[in-house]
């Protein structure tokens, strides 16, 4: 008994089935309604958990000094005198008092060591005083006079008085800040003013 394996053409009748082109516009109307629902609800997630914050205030006392008031030059020595303000502090927790302004010389501590920035924001002649130091600057360069002060629970305050008024030492001899409003200095504040 032989084996065939001849296969058997099938009969065609052909099917032809017209088929449209999808440009896919119809799932593109979908993506494109799903990003704007995850938009809508992303927005209004962040309007009720985070409200707008309030504008700042105009009616800050004229004798304080936001961070937007300041100058770069200012800006940097704020920032040089907070960073001192830890070597400051670490020395008076140590000794009982502020160092000298020639111990801070020696040790390199900004603002106080006569370098490129001290030349760049003023050239301060720094004097120790009871609770503080006294910047003079030397050269109108908009940095102005400034004082590293130290209130009686020994937090820091930051005063600028501007170049075309000299410092009067005396000042300095009773720790009240409303003589100094009057005499000109201005007190930096680092939070902004809002209501």
């Amino acid at each position: 008994m032989a084996l065939s394996f001849e296969i058997e053409k099938p009969q065609s009748s052909a099917i032809s089935v017209p088929v449209r082109a999808n440009r896919g516009d119809q799932e593109t109307r979908w993506v494109v309604a799903a990003i704007a629902l995850i938009l809508v609800c992303a927005w209004l997630a962040l309007r009720v958990f985070y409200p707008a914050e309030q504008a700042l205030s105009l009616n800050a006392p004229a004798w304080q000094l936001p961070n937007e008031a300041l100058n770069e030059k200012q800006k940097s020595v704020v920032t040089e005198l907070s960073l001192a303000d830890y070597e400051l502090r670490d020395y008076w927790q140590s000794h009982g008092q502020l160092p000298e302004v020639e111990w801070l010389a020696e040790q390199a501590i900004a603002p106080f060591v006569a370098d490129a920035s001290w030349q760049f924001l003023g050239a301060h002649q720094w004097q120790r005083l009871t609770q503080g130091y006294l910047g003079q600057s030397t050269r109108a360069q908009g940095t102005g006079h400034v004082l590293l002060w130290y209130d009686d629970e020994q937090q820091v305050q930051i005063w600028f008085l501007p170049d075309d008024i000299v410092p009067n030492h005396a000042d300095f001899a009773s720790d009240t800040a409303s003589q100094w409003i009057l005499t000109g200095w201005k007190r930096w504040s680092p939070q902004p003013h809002v209501h």
